[in-house]
């Protein structure tokens, strides 16, 4: 049988009777009001409120919240919806309910919130719901409260898993976690991140339609979370419009939303200002009392054209600059003019008739060079916000690496105009180079979680040396800059020569002095330990590793535990590749354990896992060469299974994926030596032909042609073992091609011409001539 086609409904006669629906149900049981009401009404409004009523019954069906004294029935939820289980109810709005949920799969712990609808809602409300899922996946922001998962549970209700806040609405209590009423200057910068995540819903083209204070919770950190695009709407279409969005908040609801038209960012612009009054509604300030008017004004013409233009304001005042929420009165110009100026003015009083002559061009210069002043201000303080605050913040939230990037890009090119500008004196150069160390440090280091941007995280440490000279060489931050590039040039870019040379500068430049430099002072004798090792100067390799963990001992810092894991690591190594591979154990299970340890008191810390994962791989190896098959074979799936949960975090993190290829080779060579041969070759196999891809995705980074030339040869020695020649003497040589082209570039070390070119030449002489 085949159905009747559905009708898109009349966008005009679906924004009246929603308008009509609002106050019906403001009346319930008022025939008098409802007849009065409908009496000029069309047939096709009259029948569309019949439907809507039929399908609801008495219910409203609004997708926020519940009218008042409505009962809504409590529905048992389901168990679970795929890894996440039901724990309590928190709330119920008109389209259902909301449920706190924990993840127990064993991969995170994790709290969430889940909106269920209710089964016997119409349709409509349904699409509704499917349209607040479509809008939600479309924003990544921290100041918004993510959308983590959706689908339908096994009763076959729509639920949407979202993040969980666990907070109070941004208008109470405005105390503060020592029981102090909070500033003004606090309340307005939790309202400012507000309207920062606003904004990110209107930059893609989504209006939120229903703010309010209890739609924007503060945690206990004060942190700032937008929550309900129940009745959001997609800007370039009314596609995914709710249909059911005529129900709002009246206290923030324009006249426009009042009525019945659909959310706009000149509606969310107006709720903004009436936040912004309610926070501030005990403090007597004529300019915040300005912009929320302005904000808040009847006509949408006489409203702020966006919220960068409400921030704006808001910055303007705190720099005692003009606000656009105020005009053009001279008189009021000429006061904010004197209050920033006071003591120039009063020590140029002598000047008072110059400056009568010239005071019309002396007001315009000077307002010139103040605007400008506080664009370079916001700019600096930018920057920090973007690579701080807000970069740390994305750090802890799964699959946001494509947004850390575009983070990291906008904090690039606010960086390259400190850098360069005119107004930037010493400090600032100061303050630029630190602002781009640290950009440095998130596109590119070694040290940490990266987003696989070495080229780029080349170029700003450069950078920052250039400004530090130039600023006259403060002594902490310049030894940072030279170990940076240091470990740059040694892990990444295989530069060898610069890697020494930089470190040798970075060790010159410690104030000995400085407890701050610690961890500094640790980290370069943890670099000067690899290189020794690299070099096959084993000694000088192992001093340097304990020195590490002598300098460290008793700091328990997440930085700290994975320097002194990656310390214990090294003195693995040098013992290892000395020749002595049961001997590397103990060293080994002591990294282990060290990373066990910061991933318990961290387990944020993806980083943490990551080394986790890595210092696992490094044990399972010298196990399984010390004849410890099985404790090898079991440790190494720990390895994977570690590394797996940073790649599931965020599934576009090369460095994640690069270390699971480490650890899923090695795996495979295990599994070879456990008896399991076809399993393991096919694992090698496969490990081999991705790590091809990721380099010929990136051919002009040595260090992803030196990660498959190291696993080929593995991959050949087994083939070898296993009596493969032929496809044994095809790995080999495509290996030591690809070691001979490091070489000829100057950047292979004794290490690798030893254990892995040296290898490579002796087992082709003797078995593929």
């Amino acid at each position: 049988m085949s159905e009747t086609p559905r009708l898109a409904p009349d966008p005009a006669i679906e924004r009246r009777v929603l308008a009509l629906m609002e106050r019906l149900l403001a009346h319930p049981g008022n025939q008098r009001f409802r007849k009065r009401l409908l009496k000029n009404e069309s047939g096709a409004v009259l029948v569309r409120i019949a439907a809507l009523e039929r399908a609801v019954a008495h219910v409203a069906a609004m997708p926020t919240e519940l009218p008042p004294g409505t009962n809504e029935a409590e529905l048992p939820p389901p168990k679970r919806f795929g890894p996440f289980a039901f724990v309590r109810r928190i709330g119920a709005g008109g389209m259902g309910e909301v449920w706190e949920a924990r993840r127990d799969d064993g991969l995170f712990d994790q709290r969430v919130a889940i909106k269920l609808i209710q089964p016997r809602l119409q349709v409509r409300a349904a699409e509704a719901f499917g349209a607040e899922r479509r809008i939600l996946a479309r924003l990544e922001h921290p100041g918004i409260a993510r959308l983590i998962d959706g689908g339908k549970t096994d009763d076959g209700r729509q639920c949407l898993v979202m993040e969980f806040v666990d907070g109070q609405p941004i208008d109470e209590p405005l105390v503060g976690s020592d029981g102090v009423g909070l500033d003004l200057s606090e309340r307005l910068r939790r309202f400012a991140d507000a309207a920062q995540a606003v904004h990110h819903a209107h930059s893609q083209l989504v209006a939120h339609g229903d703010l309010k204070p209890s739609n924007i919770l503060v945690d206990r950190k004060g942190r700032v979370r937008l929550l309900d695009f129940g009745i959001a709407r997609l800007l370039k279409g009314d596609q995914d419009a709710l249909v059911l969005a005529g129900a709002v908040t009246s206290a923030f609801a324009s006249p426009a939303r009042l009525a019945g038209g659909l959310p706009s960012i000149a509606d969310d612009l107006f709720a903004l200002g009436k936040i912004l009054a309610r926070i501030a509604e005990d403090e007597a300030d004529v300019d915040i009392a300005a912009i929320a008017a302005k904000a808040s004004a009847t006509d949408p013409a006489l409203r702020y054209d966006g919220v960068p233009a409400l921030l704006a304001d808001l910055v303007r005042r705190e720099q005692h600059l003009p606000l656009a929420a105020r005009g053009n009165d001279w008189r009021y110009r000429a006061r904010l003019l004197v209050r920033r100026r006071w003591p120039a003015l009063v020590a140029a009083a002598a000047l008072t008739a110059m400056l009568v002559v010239a005071g019309t061009g002396f007001v315009s210069a000077e307002r010139e060079k103040a605007e400008a002043g506080a664009r370079f201000d916001d700019a600096r303080a930018t920057s920090r916000y973007l690579l701080y605050t807000l970069y740390d913040q994305l750090e802890r939230q799964p699959g946001s690496l494509g947004l850390r990037r575009e983070v990291a890009q906008t904090a690039q090119s606010t960086l390259n105009r400190l850098a360069e500008s005119k107004w930037a004196g010493p400090q600032v150069r100061i303050e630029a180079a630190e602002g781009l160390l640290r950009l440095a440090q998130v596109q590119g280091s070694p040290l940490g979680a990266n987003l696989g941007q070495p080229a780029r995280a080349r170029v700003n440490i450069d950078t920052a040396l250039r400004l530090l000279e130039q600023a006259g060489e403060p002594r902490a931050l310049l030894a940072r800059a030279r170990l940076d590039s240091a470990w740059l040039a040694e892990l990444v870019e295989e530069n060898t020569p610069r890697a020494r040379a930089d470190a040798a500068l970075a060790q010159k430049a410690f104030d000995p002095t400085d407890p701050a430099t610690t961890q500094l002072r640790a980290s370069h004798d943890l670099l000067v330990s690899i290189m020794a090792q690299w070099d096959k100067d084993y000694p000088k390799a192992l001093a340097a590793a304990l020195a590490v963990e002598r300098e460290l001992a008793g700091d328990a810092s997440l930085s700290a535990l994975i320097l002194k894991a990656r310390a214990a690591e090294a003195r693995g190594d040098v013992i290892w590749y000395g020749g002595n591979g049961a001997g590397s154990v103990p060293a080994y299970r002591q990294s282990v354990a060290l990373l066990e340890d910061a991933v318990r008191r961290f387990p944020a810390s993806m980083h943490a896992l990551r080394r986790l994962g890595h210092a696992r791989w490094a044990l399972a190896s010298a196990l399984a060469d010390s004849g410890a098959v099985t404790e090898g074979l079991d440790e190494i799936a720990r390895s994977s299974a570690d590394l797996r949960r940073v790649v599931v975090f965020d599934p576009a993190d090369d460095d994640a994926l690069r270390h699971l290829h480490i650890s899923e080779n090695a795996r495979g060579g295990i599994l070879v030596l456990a008896g399991r041969v076809d399993e393991g070759l096919q694992l090698l196999n496969a490990t081999a032909a991705e790590r091809r891809a990721i380099w010929q995705a990136n051919p002009g980074e040595a260090r992803r042609m030196r990660d498959y030339a190291v696993e080929l040869k593995p991959l050949a020695d087994l083939q070898l073992q296993t009596g493969r020649i032929a496809a044994a003497c095809t790995n080999y040589a495509e290996a030591r091609r690809l070691f001979e082209l490091v070489d000829k570039a100057g950047r292979l070390s004794a290490q690798d011409r030893i254990d892995q070119l040296g290898n490579i030449l002796k087992s082709q002489n003797k078995f593929c001539r």
